[in-house]
This record gives C-alpha cells, structure tokens and sequence, in this order.
C-alpha cells in the first residue's frame, strides 16, 4: 500500500512542471526570490506585426504577487519587464545592461511557449534574475 501511495504521488508531482525562478536583489523592485507558479501567452496583430507576450508570475494567496513578461514581434524579443504586486512597482530591463539576455519564445499547438535566462543590472545597480521555462503557457 505505501508503495502505490508512493507511486500515485510520484506520478502526481510530475503532471505540473517545475516553471523555474526569477529574483531581484534589491533596489525598486526590493529583495526577493520565487517560483513561478504559472504561465500564460497572448497574440496581437498590428500594423508592425504579430506581437507574442509571454508571462511566468507566482501568485500569493490567489492574488498577483510577481510576474516577468516578455514580447516580441516576429520571434525577436523587444520587451521584458519585472513586476511586483506589493508593494506595486515595474521595471523594464534594458538588454544593454545585462550580461546575460536569452529570451526565446516558440509556437506549441496554437499557444507558447518560452526559455527565459537573465541576470540584469537594474538602473540603481541591483540585479535581477531569471530562469523560466515552459513547452506551452495556456
């Protein structure tokens, strides 16, 4: 019986994939490290383009704690921003600024997917990081 209860939790704990983590050392958007505990993806068309937007968040009692959005138009990433829900702030990182920027999104059955790495200076000089991974975001 321990056994089986053994394998049932295995099998359970493997349905929901790791998603990675993404943290900031300070600064504007304070000190912290957390998991991300979903994924989300969306499409525009505009007269520039098709624009995807991928966003890994982690949620804290149901509510908006931290997200970390990427878009892109035509598959080339051109923003990527932090977000905190309490205290509310933003920041928008700048790719000049970080010695490590490999953001890549990939169409997965009419939805994306993204491999998000970064290790940012933020303008007060605090770092943000990430590391964010998903097949397909709903």
């Amino acid at each position: 019986m321990r056994l089986a209860w053994l394998v049932i939790s295995v099998l359970i704990a493997g349905c929901s994939p790791a998603l990675g983590h993404f943290a900031s050392g300070g600064g504007i958007l304070g000190k912290w490290k957390t998991s991300a505990d979903y994924c989300v993806s969306s499409v525009t068309s505009t007269d520039q383009g098709t624009t995807t937007v991928v966003t890994f968040g982690h949620r804290s009692g149901g509510a908006l704690a931290f997200q970390l959005s990427a878009a892109a138009v035509g598959g080339k990433p051109t923003h990527v921003a932090v977000e905190r829900a309490d205290p509310a702030r933003h920041l928008d990182l700048d790719p000049t600024r970080c010695t490590r920027f490999d953001v890549r999104q990939r169409p997965s059955n009419g939805r994306f997917g993204a491999d998000i790495d970064l290790d940012c200076a933020a303008p007060d000089g605090t770092r943000v990081t990430a590391s964010l991974h998903a097949a397909e975001c709903d």
